[in-house]
């Protein structure tokens, strides 16, 4: 990725409620309760022991939009290496202690539901960073709202319980697997799976985590390529393999992968239409930095302008 460009993804943020016969609790009444907690300096969650931390750096909203700037800073990641263009000479920057890897990632998501039908979900655009995902924005959103004033009596009863949103980001599907690979083709695929209890050694000094598995086809296009997918999700079950990454490129030459969960038997038809998600990118007149502090307002415009598409 370019220092002026980005790419921006559609999803929906759903706000599910805990308990589950609680009231609604809308976004425009969760705002000023992240807005209290960014303001005392709380609005940090902490994930692996400490060892990675996703901050809300910044927020602001407007009449129709809410806008965050999220810092994820991951202290096992590898040191930066720069090397000279002309000899070859290379250097690492060993961080400090107390210092990760830092990234940023901008989201905007509209304060009033679309459709009136479902009040708890609200159109939004990520800014598509590795490392930050969908699922680890929710996570940190949702332990930003766990101390809150929200409170409700249930039907027949007398006592007030407390309640709390929880917070569920996922694609805004655009397309599905069968148009994409109709037009585009097939990059790779790529399978993982992780392991509760298994030691590298006797001592069980090493344990391994996760274990991923490269895939590659000959048939790369159109329905042939959905067969060969559709036979590598079957064989993969029977290895207990948990997600399976389709990487493939668009007709405007754009690399995208989309994750499928390797759980139930999914028919040819099923993964066919499987739904990817919408994606467009921002070329920027000005820089972005990997990891901004202060919000990039040309590429908060660009988002803005992708909701309206």
């Amino acid at each position: 990725m370019g220092d002026n460009e980005r790419f921006m993804i559609k999803c929906q943020v759903t706000l599910k409620k805990y308990p589950n016969d609680a009231p609604d609790m809308p976004l425009v009444n969760c705002i000023p309760v992240l807005k209290n907690r960014y303001n005392k300096g709380e609005a940090v969650y902490e994930l692996n022991k400490g060892r990675s931390v996703i901050r809300l750096l910044s927020i602001k909203d407007d009449e129709n939009y809410l806008k965050l700037l999220f810092q994820y800073i991951n202290k096992d990641a590898s040191d930066p290496a720069f090397s000279n263009i002309k000899t070859g000479e290379t250097r690492i920057e060993k961080k400090q202690n107390d210092e990760g890897m830092g990234y940023s990632a901008h989201v905007l998501i509209k304060k009033r539901p679309s459709d009136s039908s479902f009040q708890d979900c609200y159109e939004a655009i990520l800014e598509e960073v590795p490392g930050i995902t969908r699922g680890l924005l929710a996570q940190a959103l949702t332990y930003f709202l766990r101390e809150n004033n929200f409170s409700f009596i249930r039907s027949g009863g007398k006592k007030e319980l407390k309640c709390r949103p929880i917070f569920d980001i996922d694609f805004l599907a655009a397309t599905t697997l069968e148009q994409s690979l109709s037009t585009g083709y097939l990059c790779g695929l790529t399978a993982t799976r992780r392991f509760k209890d298994n030691s590298l050694d006797d001592d069980g000094t090493v344990m391994v985590e996760e274990e991923t598995l490269k895939l590659s086809t000959k048939i790369r296009r159109g329905e042939g390529a959905i067969k060969a997918i559709k036979s590598a999700y079957d064989k993969l079950r029977g290895r207990k393999y948990t997600m399976l990454r389709i990487s493939y490129k668009d007709k405007n030459k754009r690399v995208s992968s989309d994750l499928v969960s390797i759980g139930k038997e999914m028919s040819l038809q099923e993964l066919a239409t499987a739904q990817l998600a919408q994606r467009e990118k921002a070329v920027l007149a000005s820089t972005i930095a990997v990891c901004q502090t202060a919000f990039h307002e040309e590429l908060l415009a660009k988002m803005q302008n992708f909701m309206l598409k």
